[in-house]
């Protein structure tokens, strides 16, 4: 018998690319699947190295270098017949200066334009390309050229990381991708009951030697940083920001004399809204009693105990300090729950608790926690004796954890609790200089980990086509406590090679990059100790490359190239 070999060397589908710059490899992907058997060869004109791979059956991957501008042609043949298209041409251009600058792409402000300025330098300016991007969607840009510099200019509307892809050619530009920062200080709000914080400018009653704390959110500010400043009649006095957790802050100052202070607080080097702040502050109240003044203080109580319960409706936080109990003096005073007695001596007062004697009540005590992590413990006193003051410490292993205690001034206070170690704690409630049932407390403290607080996010993760595709992503970790983050992407030809990088701002947040170069289905598996985090895996498909204007599923299409003064860049 014979055997004969059938080909067709026009069912070869060729993929090459058209254009390039000096020192970066031009690809030509070949399938022959279809063509039957044979051999492919090629010559490359002019000469220069190359390389040919077959990352499967039948298909093939040309490579070459070019080494200086010009015209690359590639003659393909298969079993000595020419494959369609042949001979490939590719246009080389010099090798680009690109230089990219402005804060732009490193912060901005929410509804303020941003700018950076692109330096292009021996560019084929339509193949030079800006996409700005967030968790939302894109984000509208506009480009205003001046010879070799282009200006980009946007303004976000939403709050958190961006992203900022420069690419030529489809490559990124050194630095690319960027991740500026977009903060909104005019989203951070100032917690309390309505009338009772600062709002509009309006005074705080304060009083002097008094601690004030203020309690800020901004869990929709964006990332940055607060920055405080409290000026008094005669100057400026020291204040604090502390971070307590679950983008919650605290304001922390003591007024040392009456009088009209103003108070900055600044997120981001911007003033929160209606900061500055005027703050009068007055002298303790004085109580007359048959004639004789007294200062209206608490008992005596520990040095780190909040101060005595009240009765008004008003919520402010009171700071309980870590430092082991100790008696402090305090003037001769009225217990507030005082009822005056009709007697011929009017000066003599008698106190009678409110309600009856009972316990302290503990709640929501903790039997692990995480180490830097708050947490929180209800403390209820309205059945106890009245005029007791309340005091709260808690130790670590070596290092005492961060306590605060907020009065409701009903009776009721809060503890945050936020430990600074690992390690079996001990939680110690005391009123009236005696432990609250339940205390002291012990439990451990950890460093949990939690995937479901993982949060994935980016372009990369949408589907697109191959020849135009930005695969990269962002790994949100904060929150999750300790953990391994992996992840893993299977294409069409089996899995390839993942970059990841802890951003410069926050190591918590990782940028994840890939290079996809064959059409089909991808598999990104995301992983954070072992546990798929929040929709992993994720499944994207890349469409086979087109010569049509790209319009991808979720993808605005592309606009004009750089030279334009409006409108989105070509990607």
């Amino acid at each position: 018998p014979y055997t004969v070999n059938v080909f067709d060397a026009n069912r070869i589908r060729a993929d090459p690319d058209r254009t390039a710059t000096v020192n970066q490899p031009v690809n030509i992907k070949v399938d022959a699947r279809d063509a039957g058997p044979g051999k492919l060869t090629y010559e490359i004109d002019p000469s220069v190295p190359d390389t040919m791979t077959e990352p499967s059956r039948d298909q093939y991957l040309v490579s070459y270098t070019p080494t200086r501008p010009g015209t690359y042609n590639v003659d393909m043949k298969y079993n000595n017949k020419p494959v369609p298209g042949t001979p490939f041409v590719c246009d080389v251009q010099a090798e680009p200066d690109i230089g990219v600058s402005g804060d732009g792409l490193v912060k901005g402000y929410v509804d303020e334009k941003a700018t950076f300025d692109i330096h292009a330098e021996n560019c084929k300016l339509e193949e030079l390309g800006v996409r700005i991007s967030n968790t939302k969607g894109f984000v509208p840009h506009e480009v205003d050229s001046k010879g070799d510099t282009h200006r980009v200019v946007y303004t976000p509307r939403d709050a958190g990381p961006h992203t900022v892809d420069i690419v030529y050619f489809g490559k990124h530009v050194d630095g690319s991708p960027f991740y500026p920062n977009i903060c909104a200080p005019g989203n951070v709000r100032i917690l309390g009951k309505p009338g009772e914080m600062v709002a509009d400018r309006q005074r705080l009653p304060l009083t002097v030697d008094k601690t004030c704390n203020v309690e800020l959110d901004a869990s929709t500010a964006g990332p940055g940083t607060f920055k405080s400043a409290v000026r008094g009649p005669s100057g400026e006095i020291q204040s604090s920001v502390t971070d307590m957790g679950n983008d919650r802050h605290n304001l922390k100052f003591i007024p040392l004399e009456k009088g009209n202070h103003d108070v900055s607080v600044l997120f981001a080097d911007r003033d929160i809204k209606y900061s500055p702040f005027r703050a009068d502050v007055r002298e303790p109240e004085i109580q007359t009693i048959d004639g004789q003044s007294q200062f209206s203080a608490p008992p005596p109580m520990p040095a780190d105990a909040a101060p005595q319960r009240k009765t008004s409706q008003s919520s402010r936080p009171v700071e309980a300090p870590p430092s082991p109990p100790a008696q402090v003096k305090q003037p001769a005073q009225v217990p507030q729950s005082a009822q005056v007695l009709q007697s011929s001596q009017p000066t003599q007062v008698a106190a009678k608790p409110t309600k009856p004697p009972g316990d302290v009540i503990l709640s929501k005590l903790p039997e692990y926690a995480n180490a830097k992590t708050p947490f929180r413990v209800n403390v209820d006193t309205r059945q106890a004796p009245g005029g007791g003051t309340l005091a709260s410490r808690c130790f670590g292993p070596s290092k005492s954890a961060d306590v605060q205690l907020f009065d409701f001034e009903n009776g009721t206070y809060e503890l945050r609790v936020t430990p600074k170690e690992k390690g079996r704690h001990m939680l110690e409630v005391v009123y009236d200089q005696k432990h609250a049932p339940g205390s002291p407390h012990q439990f451990d403290v950890g460093s949990k980990s939690d995937y479901k607080r993982v949060k994935v996010f980016g372009p990369g993760l949408n589907n697109g086509m191959i020849n135009y595709y930005r695969g990269n992503f962002l790994c949100d970790t904060r929150g999750a406590g300790e953990g391994d983050l992996s992840v893993r992407i299977q294409g069409p030809k089996g899995a390839f090679k993942v970059r990841m990088n802890p951003l410069a701002e926050n190591d918590r947040v990782i940028a994840v990059s890939y290079d996809p170069t064959f059409p089909g289905n991808y598999d990104i598996t995301v992983k954070w100790s072992d546990k798929h985090v929040p929709g992993s895996p994720f499944r994207v498909y890349l469409a086979p490359p087109t010569s049509e204007p790209m319009i991808q599923p979720d993808m605005p299409p592309m606009g004009q190239s750089i030279p334009r003064t409006r409108g989105s860049s070509r990607y």
